[in-house]
């Protein structure tokens, strides 16, 4: 069963195992590679968490992780802005 046949399949894996089976047939420089690394961020603001409604995504280089905002709820922009950030990063 291709990565594709998953996802589309209502009856097969939840979301997320679908996800890391695409990610496994993308190259990094594909936008659904980046669809399983993209995250809501949670904020905690007296005593309650708080999630951010738009996408935002996790490098990692040389040992500094660092999340940046992707400002967007949609994730197919999200993946596709998450992919740019990494092949400006990569020259």
């Amino acid at each position: 069963m291709s990565a594709e046949n998953i996802a589309d399949d209502p009856n097969g894996p939840d979301a997320k195992a679908a996800e890391t089976a695409l990610r496994r047939f993308y190259p990094k420089t594909h936008a659904n590679y980046w669809k399983s690394q993209l995250e809501y961020r949670t904020d905690t603001h007296n005593g309650k968490t708080l999630e951010v409604a738009e996408w935002s995504g996790r490098i990692h280089l040389k040992g500094i992780r660092k999340s940046f905002d992707l400002e967007t709820a949609n994730k197919e922009e999200a993946a596709a802005k998450a992919r740019n950030c990494d092949i400006r990063r990569s020259k």
